[in-house]
């Protein structure tokens, strides 16, 4: 019994000793694969992620920073994503991919507005983030290829490059963008919205355009509720000096571009319209009376000015008068019952002129 328990000992050390060298072989020739695999390089406005082999996985290995090469194993795969400016167009006149082409704010007073604008944003490239995104959406079969691979950009497949990424954006930055604009309107009037300003509203002095608080305002809270549906800050916005830094280091909220804002019930803005050209004509005939009133007291204050003009001449000419030598002698002549030259008046009585004195 004892020299049997002693061989089944004997055969299961030798067993394990033969497992360890295989296992051992096996990481050796991983370890050797790894670093004798090919080496890559990521251009300079992409970072890279590496995963293991879909047969292995396809676990996160490592991410690569931009213009960085490093030295990948012969199965790896490598995905390229974007560090630069991605622009999504929400607009009637040429939206991106699967992009809605408005979004529905209801306004103060619950008044429906369509508003189109351009949303601008990039990746979280601090740490992995933009790899654990990929990691979390970037495989997934429902949106399709995202054409990030190395390989799938290489070879030429049906679909053109991005078109699951731009499906991911319909459905997370897209769907996002309806709830905040449907529910996060209403600090605004429609007309503060379409025109840039509402006569019943008052702005500070020196206050910054509407445009701009409300692209701010949308993005700020399209920023928030996109990292909470999708489980991490995985974008970040690309103008801080507009929206500032915000809450998490290196990257600031995302910025919400208006271009189109109209009424969805087109007889609100034709009502608007009716009025604005209403007080156009009114401003246009307070201007005129304005200038004609005026325009009369121009005439008046001329006229008076001429009149003292004259007065100030008939005292000028008076006294010039008086002043004259030949003036004074014949003043005096006159109160001496002569005339100018020195001679009594000629009396006529009956026809015969006689002489005075």
């Amino acid at each position: 019994m004892s020299s049997f328990n002693w061989r089944n000992r004997r055969l299961l050390a030798t067993t394990a000793t033969v497992a360890a060298i295989a296992a051992g072989g096996a990481i050796a020739g991983f370890l050797l694969l790894r670093s004798t695999g090919r080496s890559v390089a990521v251009p300079g406005d992409q970072v890279g992620c590496v995963y293991s082999s879909l047969e292995s996985g396809h676990n996160f290995i490592r991410s690569i920073q931009p213009g960085e090469r490093v030295r990948i194993g012969t199965t790896d795969e490598l995905v390229q994503l974007p560090t630069n400016d991605i622009v999504y167009n929400i607009t009637s006149r040429g939206s991106s991919p699967e992009a809605p082409l408005h979004l529905l704010a209801y306004t103060r007073g619950q008044v429906a507005l369509f508003v189109e604008g351009v949303l601008k944003f990039r990746f979280n490239t601090a740490g992995d983030s933009a790899c654990k995104w990929y990691s979390r959406y970037g495989m997934q079969s429902t949106y399709g290829d995202m054409g990030f691979t190395v390989a799938a950009a290489s070879k030429g497949a049906q679909e053109s490059p991005h078109t699951g990424f731009y499906r991911f954006l319909a459905e997370a930055q897209g769907n996002t963008m309806k709830q905040v604009a449907h529910d996060e309107s209403t600090g605004f009037t429609w007309q503060q919205l379409t025109y840039g300003a509402d006569p019943s509203v008052k702005t500070p002095a020196g206050a910054e355009p509407v445009s701009i608080t409300y692209g701010k305002h949308i993005g700020a809270l399209l920023t928030k509720y996109l990292a909470l549906d999708l489980g991490g800050n995985f974008f970040c916005g690309v103008q801080p000096g507009l929206t500032g830094a915000g809450s998490a280091e290196g990257c600031p909220p995302m910025y919400f571009q208006l271009t189109s804002e109209y009424p969805r019930d087109k007889t609100l803005s034709d009502e608007h319209e009716s009025i604005r050209r209403l007080d156009a004509q009114l401003n246009q005939q307070r201007q005129s009376a304005r200038l004609q009133a005026q325009n009369r007291a121009a005439a008046i204050k001329a006229a008076v000015t001429q009149r003292k003009l004259l007065e100030a001449q008939i005292v000028n000419t008076r006294l010039t008068a008086l002043n004259d030598p030949e003036v004074q002698k014949c003043l005096i002549y006159v109160k001496a019952g002569l005339d100018c030259t020195g001679k009594k008046q000629q009396i006529i009585v009956a026809g015969v002129p006689q002489s005075g004195g």
